[in-house]
């Protein structure tokens, strides 16, 4: 699972100019994504997906709680 570069900038609402390539290839050199090629795909069809630990255990846990705190209270 993950997004393709497209789908990212739809999401973030990014420009497509080079900043989001610059950003994106940025985060991948961090660690925090990891660009995969797809089998017969081009180098430009590549999925990113989430790499870094505690993204993944922030994402999980804590701002899905902050969520379900602030339906709590709106409710």
């Amino acid at each position: 699972m993950g997004l393709t570069r497209q789908e990212i900038i739809k999401a973030c609402k990014l420009s497509t100019s080079g900043g989001t390539t610059q950003i994106l290839n940025e985060l991948a050199e961090s660690g925090f994504i990891t660009p995969y090629i797809p089998f017969e795909r081009k180098a430009k069809d590549c999925i990113y997906k989430l790499t870094d630990e505690y993204a993944h255990f922030y994402i999980k846990f804590i701002e899905n709680s902050k969520f379900t705190k602030l339906e709590r209270v709106c409710l």
